[in-house]
């Protein structure tokens, strides 16, 4: 997804913060395909914060 590739460009805490907000949103609008989309967001976050 472009959006998880974008993701793991961004640095920083602010940015991390805005993106879990907007998964959070999609999971919301969307139902089971965006909490989906939310756990594989969260999961890129965390193998970011790993490295």
């Amino acid at each position: 997804m472009v959006v998880l590739l974008a993701a793991r460009r961004l640095s920083g805490f602010r940015q991390r913060r805005i993106f879990v907000l907007q998964a959070r949103a999609a999971l919301i609008h969307n139902g089971q395909i965006g909490f989906a989309a939310a756990v594989r967001s969260i999961a890129a976050l965390m193998d970011s914060a790993n490295t």
